[in-house]
């Protein structure tokens, strides 16, 4: 596919500059349907993985940015996020230069080291298709959900039952 990525509807409106979009602002028939709650975590996720998910899906179902078709990509997110967690926990223990060869005293670059990079290119380029970055932070704009009237509420009951 050539030129930028498509980006989700629900991205796009929280951004609030439909400028680029030509006229074709998002509809909501474009995305999948939202659930009445987050989704919950796949049951191979463990440890680390399994924190990652209950501290950042919620925020995201909130904002409107996933559903339940999202899963796999945030699994993948979640399992990359604990292996790094885990390989810097490694490198805490046994620096990032460690003695190897034949002889075990050629100093030598951790294999955590890049165990560590890769885990974290891998959940963070996941994160980016969420708008979960420090640029994409500035262009999100999410609005706190408005307090019903009252009032509003009870007329709007009176139409349905009319």
């Amino acid at each position: 596919m050539r030129g930028r990525k498509p980006i989700p509807a629900a991205l796009q409106r929280l951004r609030g500059d439909p400028r680029h979009l030509r006229g074709r602002l998002p509809t909501e028939d474009s995305e999948p349907e939202r659930s009445e709650k987050a989704p919950r975590p796949p049951a191979f996720l463990k440890g680390e993985a399994r924190k990652f998910w209950h501290r950042y899906v919620p925020m995201l179902w909130e904002a409107g940015l996933v559903t339940k078709i999202d899963t796999p990509i945030l699994s993948g997110a979640a399992v990359n996020y604990a292996q790094w967690r885990n390989a810097c926990d490694e490198i805490e223990l046994s620096g990032t230069v460690i003695k190897g060869g034949k002889s075990g005293n050629i100093p030598m670059l951790s294999p955590f080291v890049r165990v560590a990079r890769e885990a974290q290119l891998a959940w963070q380029r996941a994160l980016l298709e969420f708008g979960m970055s420090a640029s994409s932070r500035t262009r999100v704009k999410v609005s706190k959900p408005e307090k019903a009237d009252p009032f509003e509420l009870f007329v709007l009951e009176g139409k349905k039952k009319a």
